[in-house]
């Protein structure tokens, strides 16, 4: 199995993510497991180390299960904002906390129905079951059910050939494992309608057809033997995932494990530690049984502590093992499969269930020198892949620690302060490269807006952040060039650039071009360069009207411009239309395509996709307003006014530009006191606004409303709100 994660992970796709990533299949996870095998099998030897261990197990799940407790009842005892909600748990999710408190019910029913323990521990012991079983009856999964179920079909089978054994057979080693079995399949079927006093909370998961396809078309060629890399079924889900799920409301959502672990795993380890790993867990589990079925009567007599906690044992792996084909999982959950799956053979080699094999290296040099090399060679790479796993780690956290840096301050200085400490430990970590980028854009918007700089140092310090930005958008696309984000996230520092560095958008719309190759069907991609071509022909206008305004520009030049302008334009649409044939429905493309016809004064198309909008969205304000703005420039007043008038009532009165065009639109229905008493509430609302007691002035001494004032072309004329301060994001 662990040969076969090295081979997936060195003809991966993305090594360094197959490597040392933090995702359950990863090979520095595996290895993670293979130790955590081993460990009890070289460790345990007393039967004070296993009851110290199946305390331990015992007690660690009996916290997470009690602060689940807490958790999904709205109490949270963690200071931190990310732990501040249902779906946290230290066991990677409420529902991991599911399986584990399953795993944990099933080892204390199957040691309590073979064991021959005391009254008063066997009481104490039913008691914490008991605990257990209603976290599983509040989770309620009925994944949960059926792995509970197939985990007692195991113990039946045991203690079913204990009972076989017996001079006097006796049901009541199976009474039970089959009370559960038959537990299991009832909540199974009654499912919803068991009742629950704790919040609900949800996970959004992939079906499994889906995930197969997924996984189909990833494996093309030689990929159907080593999978394209441990940590990569994202890329592949971004790169396969089916047009269909566009007409969801999940279509947004990027999805980085598949329907279960074991249908997530058949894309990124491939065929070969798909089956590598079936067969080791059915070879534990195989053995398993064949040690506690044979002789098991005097087995049990002989060492009946053991033979119960290596039951209790196979118990927790039944959970787990069937787990991965019903759930997605986590490394907690892989974790806890590999221990007990090694502390069960430990307990059975306890009671010479196998035959010894011992290997005395001393007798032979030869031997003795390539063991003792091997055995450096594998510590080293163990504590070589710690320690990176651990800088990694430490670099992430200080990229959360940035954020929230940026989030409570607002500083972009004090941010790129803490991202440079995460660089400095880790300058190859495309996500810290990423938020790096992010970060420079914010901080060259702070810049455009400082008032105590010259407009040269404004020019220089803007030319050299923006350089900065670039530069690590490009490192994390060198990083890792499979991941989604990082194109479009030098894609959208380029576009932060149109209008002020060559060749800007070339680039932008190139980038936003690798990011299609990675997710082909993403209705997003190519509305995003839709707004790259919209930008920069709003860039190009405003040329336009400098040209104008200064008398300087030449008529070639103009035409040039103006008709540069029209292919940005027109090929805006084009990526629209694309957007829209993979989502037809997709509000904010036919929002954007409107305004693209409005640009190209085609206002009949940009009126009908507004309107076909508001029918779907009638209580929308701002789809009223849109639609009132389009017919007052069309000069259609008495529709801009019906328009407008429903998206201030839309808005409870609370809509300042609607206000504005609505009293121009009375003003051109020969309607002045009307108007005058809409800009009179503006005024009143906006006292700073020098532009709306100038229209009203005007109005209220017969004159027309921009007399002595030239009206905004390219901005709204009042400010609605206070403009929100950019979000930073890892």
């Amino acid at each position: 199995f662990l040969g076969a994660i090295i081979i997936s992970s060195i003809f991966s796709q993305a090594r360094r993510v197959s490597f040392l990533s933090f995702s359950p299949d990863s090979f520095f996870w595996v290895g993670m497991y293979v130790i955590a095998f081993f460990a009890p099998i070289l460790l345990l030897k007393s039967k004070k180390s296993f009851k110290n261990v199946a305390l331990a197990f015992m007690g660690g799940i009996g916290l997470l299960a009690l602060f689940s407790y807490l958790q999904l009842s709205d109490v949270f005892i963690f200071p931190w904002d990310f732990a501040q909600g249902v779906g946290f748990s230290p066991a990677g999710s409420v529902f991991a906390a599911g399986f584990l408190s399953a795993a944990a019910f099933a080892a204390i029913v199957a040691y309590v129905s073979i064991a021959d323990i005391k009254k008063n521990n066997r009481l104490a012991l039913w008691v914490v079951a008991a605990i257990f079983g209603l976290m599983i009856l509040q989770i309620n999964l009925w994944s949960i059910w059926a792995s509970l179920a197939a985990a007692f079909v195991l113990v039946a089978i045991v203690a079913g050939a204990r009972t076989l054994r017996q001079k006097e057979p006796s049901l009541q080693l199976l009474l039970a494992p089959f009370f559960v079995i038959m537990l299991s399949l009832f909540f199974m079927i009654i499912g919803p309608n068991v009742p629950s006093f704790l919040a609900g909370t949800a996970e959004v998961g992939m079906p499994l057809d889906a995930t197969l396809d997924i996984a189909a078309d990833s494996l093309q060629g030689i990929r159907w033997i080593s999978g394209t890399g441990p940590g990569t079924f994202s890329y592949n889900y971004a790169l396969h995932r089916p047009a269909d799920l566009n007409q969801t409301n999940f279509w947004s959502l990027q999805f980085g494990q598949g329907y279960s672990a074991l249908s997530t795993y058949l894309s990124t380890w491939g065929i070969l530690g798909v089956i590598a790993f079936i067969a080791f867990i059915a070879v534990i589990i195989g053995k398993i049984i064949s040690g506690l079925t044979k002789n098991s009567d005097q087995k049990y007599k002989d060492n009946p502590t053991f033979y119960a906690l290596a039951v209790s044992a196979l118990a927790v792996i039944g959970v787990l093992t069937t787990a991965l084909f019903f759930y997605r999982g986590n490394a907690v959950m892989h974790l806890f499969l590999f221990l007990a799956a090694g502390t069960s053979l430990a307990a059975l080699a306890r009671i010479r269930a196998f035959k010894r094999f011992k290997l005395n290296v001393t007798k032979n040099p030869q031997v003795m020198i390539v063991s003792s090399l091997l055995a450096l060679a594998v510590i080293s790479v163990a504590f070589g892949g710690l320690y990176l796993v651990g800088q990694k780690y430490i670099a992430q956290a200080h990229l959360a620690s940035a954020v929230k840096i940026y989030q409570t301050e607002q500083s972009a200085d004090k941010t790129l302060e803490k991202l440079q400490k995460a660089l400095n430990i880790n300058p190859s970590d495309d996500a810290i490269l990423r938020t790096t980028a992010q970060a420079f854009i914010l901080k060259m918007a702070e810049i455009a807006e400082s008032q105590e700089l010259r407009q040269e140092d404004v020019t220089q310090q803007f030319s050299a952040t923006f350089e900065s930005a670039l530069s690590a958008a490009r490192q994390a696309t060198v990083a890792n060039p499979k991941e989604l984000k990082n194109w479009t996230q030098l894609a959208s520092v380029l576009s932060n650039a149109i209008g002020l560095a060559e060749g800007a958008e070339d680039g932008a719309i190139s980038a936003y071009n690798e990011a299609i190759k990675l997710a082909p069907n993403d209705p997003s991609l190519p509305l995003a360069q839709a707004r790259v071509y919209l930008n920069a022909a709003d860039v190009i206008q405003a040329q336009l009207g400098a040209l104008a305004q200064s008398g300087q520009g030449e008529a070639q030049q103009e035409k040039q411009l103006a008709e540069k302008r029209i292919t940005f334009l027109n090929k805006a649409v084009e990526k629209i239309e694309e957007s829209l044939a993979l989502k037809q429905d997709y509000t904010t493309a036919r929002l954007l395509l409107a305004s693209a016809y409005q640009r190209l004064g085609e206002l009949d198309k940009a009126i009908a996709e507004t309107r076909s909008l508001a029918e779907i969205a009638p209580n929308d304000p701002n789809l009223a307003f849109q639609l009132g703005l389009l017919y007052w420039q069309k000069e259609e007043h008495e529709n801009a006014r019906i328009q407008l008038e429903r998206a201030i009532t839309l808005a409870d009165g609370d809509f300042a530009n609607a206000r504005y065009y609505l009293g121009l639109a009375y003003f051109e229905l020969d309607n002045r006191p009307a108007a005058v008493g809409q800009f009179e509430i503006l005024v009143k609302d906006n006292p700073d606004n020098e532009l709306v007691k100038t229209v009203l002035d005007n109005l209220k001494n017969g004159r027309g409303p921009f007399e002595q004032v030239q009206p905004p072309q390219d901005e709204a004329p009042i400010e609605e709100q206070p403009s929100e301060e950019p979000a930073l994001s890892e």
